[in-house]
């Protein structure tokens, strides 16, 4: 029954990454995708899968405001008074707690404007290293 339930299993794993055509063609080329592979290809030069997710909350989140590039030249920055910091500098300087602080908690917990909102009750923390990732890779 074990036995059973395992080819089961094995079948209903591998046979969505098959595709193969039922028309009356030749069938004898079966194409097998990798999920994983394919997932690889699609992370953005350079960057791991960290980094990638933490630069698709990055795009989400802050380029408003600290631009594309991180350098506090976003769409938003110029309504902005003091204007976004750059964070390619920021995070040469700082170390990896503060910056967490001011996202988790805003720039007005260290000390800085209030502007920069705190994001620690909308992105989860796993997501906010994500984050930091993406940043760290800024401006090298």
């Amino acid at each position: 029954m074990k036995n059973k339930i395992a080819l089961l299993l094995v079948f209903l794993v591998f046979i969505p990454f098959i595709s193969f055509s039922c028309n009356g063609t030749d069938n004898s080329r079966l194409e097998i995708k990798n999920p994983f592979i394919e997932a690889v290809e699609k992370i953005d030069s350079g960057l791991n899968i960290v980094q990638a997710k933490g630069k698709k909350l990055y795009k989400q989140y802050c380029a408003i405001c600290h631009g594309e590039e991180g350098r506090g030249d976003g769409f938003n920055a110029f309504n902005l008074n003091p204007r976004p910091a750059d964070l390619t500098e920021v995070c040469k300087e700082r170390e990896d707690g503060y910056i967490i602080k001011i996202v988790t908690e805003g720039t007005k917990a260290v000390g800085k404007s209030s502007l920069s909102p705190p994001y620690g009750r909308t992105i989860q923390k796993e997501d906010i290293n994500a984050i930091i990732s993406y940043l760290k890779t800024l401006g090298n």
